[in-house]
């Protein structure tokens, strides 16, 4: 059959899609943890109001073109309310309240009642309510927000926000309602009813300390270390085993590769790393190089566990330490609260475990005392009281890799310091929330890249939970699978690009946020979802394609490895794709993702078509998380032969609000649209979520979102060319 007329097939197929049937998967109460009972709201003490019954109140537009008007007759609870409209071109904000002081140490809460009047062209998708501080530096940094939807005209909502000055000293306070971007935005709605209130901190503390744990960690595994990932036992096996089993070789020799380097070059210098970035470099307020601190502390740790040659344990103590005394974990608001921190108390959380009786009394004291405090800071401060940026983000991989990383230290802590508990469940109650709202066909909105990074350290919280909390969140209540996990192994095989053509420069469809290569594994991924899931039909695939990317010298190792020597079962059986008989077409339906080819041989045609809405149909009223996701609905990628005939043209610096300076975003070349749909001109970076005169409406295939049709048969074969 021609390429032309086969296209023609493919294409025939995907528009006779219909959306999927979604699946019900809830955690039962016996997986969650009991902690933070308190009653809604926690009693507060009036600070300020503003309730508009007379006047704006002093309240500031930010533009010229933003116009405060006084409305006797509409209000929230009386008459009386603000009236905000016109047009913001740039800036994040559309209005401001009075500068205030926040006083150090307290907590507060500020609520807004907002009400649509109506829709604009320009209406953001939703509106943000934001407090900000400034110190007495100057740095502005943003402490919590708030938003809702845009679409909900005429009805009165509500936002609410949490938050507790850190500072050392008093701190200018600021509210705003908040656009969302910095790209142009109209609006017209009425403000009423807003609230700052002061909580007493005895409430708060109260409410903080009300955490218990359950589990092995509160009996069998108190005192006992190794704990986390491996123990014992596991460590005998794996001595063993990487001199007897010809099966361990490549993951050891890996291993050692890795923890060699690290005791060569040894930890990153702090200050060199700084001047070298640049504070104004792109991405510098994260201090992102942390991450490799993080990572490499494990490998180093690992190969002392497996080798006993002690320069691997005081390379792996002076990389530990050297993390400890870095002045920042991130700048600003990002200090101790995102990815940098996330890494490095996953890596010294499992050093501070795994090396515990290698340890002196005084070294662990000095590992302890530090990490208290890390860990406290993004536990407390960042997430339960919610200065995190990413608190709601359910769907982001920020918050996993924070959290994980967090819960690690407090696994590792958690018999010598009480307040482990609440840090624990902190993570626990928002893995429980990710796991609730994740999709039901095993894809990822953000790419391949990032699903790897996202489902590592979901999976990472996983299994401390498994074995030290003795609660298995691969399944509910009921033993179900969780329906996004047990699928992760169909996305990495039909997102893969034939076999033939993997090697180093590339080996995955790069739909979404990344490239055509891998970035964490995803080899211990795939061997770990085997593992958990040994009855799923992609599970025997699941090993073979972990042991092909290795082989083919396109596994990015650097990252975890040493999780292949906790996850790794060679016992489990390895089927190659056409052994198993895999079918050849698969539609991820939550998404809207399709892969087709003409076999599983290595020289196979492929085509893989996105065109769903950006977090799914499962979430078109709330963004849980969409900074990742591209404006690519209608994307398509096509190989043949060895080579990719239609494919993404990467990335290109462009000016977008988020980032100031530029933001990466994506040339599109191959879009095709369903017939009597036409496709917008999109943004750079798209406002996340669908709504008013959204870029992402109408969807390229002419169907309501989230609707649910019956699911879709196979389609036979498509014949070679």
């Amino acid at each position: 059959m021609s390429v032309a007329k086969r296209w023609g097939v493919a294409m025939t197929v995907l528009m006779g899609i219909s959306c999927w049937t979604a699946e019900t998967w809830r955690v039962g109460p016996a997986q969650r943890l009991v902690a933070f009972r308190q009653p809604e709201p926690l009693p507060g003490e009036m600070v300020r109001s503003w309730t508009f019954a007379t006047d704006t109140e002093q309240w500031v537009p930010r533009g010229d073109g933003v116009k405060l008007e006084h409305d006797p007759d509409q209000g929230h609870a009386a008459k009386g309310c603000m009236r905000v409209s016109g047009v913001q071109e740039d800036g994040w904000n559309f209005v401001w309240a009075p500068r205030m002081t926040g006083k150090t140490g307290t907590t507060y809460r500020a609520s807004m009642w907002l009400r649509v009047n109506t829709l604009t062209p320009e209406t953001p998708p939703n509106f943000f309510f934001k407090v900000e501080v400034t110190p007495k530096d100057g740095r502005g940094r943003q402490l919590g927000s708030s938003h809702i939807p845009s679409d909900k005209v005429g009805v009165w909502q509500q936002m609410t926000i949490e938050f507790t000055v850190s500072d050392p000293e008093d701190v200018g306070l600021a509210i705003a309602l908040e656009k969302g971007s910095r790209d142009r935005r109209s609006l017209d709605v009425s403000i009423d009813d807003v609230l700052l209130e002061r909580i007493p901190n005895v409430a708060k503390d109260r409410v903080w300390h009300d955490a218990t744990l359950v589990g092995p960690i509160t009996g069998t595994l108190r005192g006992v270390h190794p704990r986390l990932y491996l123990d014992a036992d596991r460590l005998a096996y794996l001595r063993q085993a990487v001199k007897d089993d010809p099966r361990w070789a490549p993951a050891m020799a890996t291993l050692v590769a890795l923890a060699d380097a690290g005791v060569k070059s040894g930890p990153p210098d702090y200050a060199a790393r700084v001047k070298r970035g640049g504070e104004d470099a792109p991405g510098s307020h994260e201090q992102l190089w942390q991450r490799e601190v993080g990572n490499r502390i494990p490998n180093i740790a690992l190969a002392w566990l497996l080798t006993g040659d002690r320069r691997y344990l005081d390379s792996a103590k002076a990389w530990v330490l050297a993390s400890l005394d870095y002045p920042t974990w991130g700048i600003g608001r990002m200090d101790g609260m995102d990815l940098a921190a996330g890494h490095q108390m996953a890596g010294i959380g499992l050093a501070y475990d795994w090396l515990y009786h290698d340890l002196t009394e005084a070294e662990r004291a000095q590992i302890r005392e530090k990490l208290i405090s890390h860990v406290n800071r993004l536990a407390r401060i960042g997430a339960y009281e919610g200065q995190a940026w990413w608190k709601e983000s359910y769907m982001q991989n920020h918050q996993w890799v924070s959290l994980a990383g967090m819960a690690t230290s407090a696994f590792a802590l958690a018999d010598e310091v009480p307040e482990a508990a609440s840090w624990i469940a902190v993570a626990h109650g928002k893995f429980v929330k990710t796991l609730e709202l994740a999709g039901d066909d095993g894809a990822s909105h953000e790419g391949y890249g990032y699903w790897e990074y996202g489902a590592e350290y979901i999976m990472r919280y996983l299994e401390l939970s498994r074995s030290c909390l003795g609660i298995d969140l691969y399944h509910d209540a009921d033993g179900k699978p969780h329906p996004w996990l047990s699928r992760n192994a169909a996305y990495a095989l039909y997102l893969a690009f034939p076999r033939g053509m993997w090697d180093k420069h590339g080996s995955v469809a790069d739909i979404g946020d990344c490239p055509r290569t891998h970035w964490y594994g995803p080899s211990y991924l795939l061997r770990n979802l085997a593992r958990r899931y040994p009855d799923s039909p992609w599970a025997a695939t699941a090993q073979w394609q972990a042991a092909e990317y290795v082989a083919a010298g396109c596994d990015a190792a650097g990252s975890g490895h040493y999780l292949t020597f906790a996850w790794y079962d060679p016992e489990l059986p390895a089927v190659a794709p056409a052994a198993a008989k895999d079918p050849l077409f698969h539609h991820f339906g939550d998404i809207d993702l399709v892969s087709a080819r003409t076999s599983w041989d290595d020289d196979a045609t492929q085509l893989v078509v996105k065109c769903g809405p950006p977090l799914g149909h499962l979430h078109t009223d709330r963004d849980y998380g969409a900074g990742h996701v591209h404006p690519d609905a209608g994307h398509f990628l096509f190989m043949a032969k060895g080579a990719l005939l239609f494919r993404d043209s990467g990335y290109t610096t462009v000016p977008c609000s988020s980032a100031g300076k530029g933001r990466r975003a994506r040339a599109r070349p191959g879009l095709i649209s369903a017939p009597g749909c036409a496709i917008r001109a999109l943004p750079a970076w798209f406002p996340p979520m669908p709504g008013p005169s959204s870029a992402m409406s109408p969807p390229p295939i002419p169907r309501k979102w989230g609707s649910r049709p019956s699911s879709v048969p196979s389609p036979s074969p498509m014949p070679p060319i």
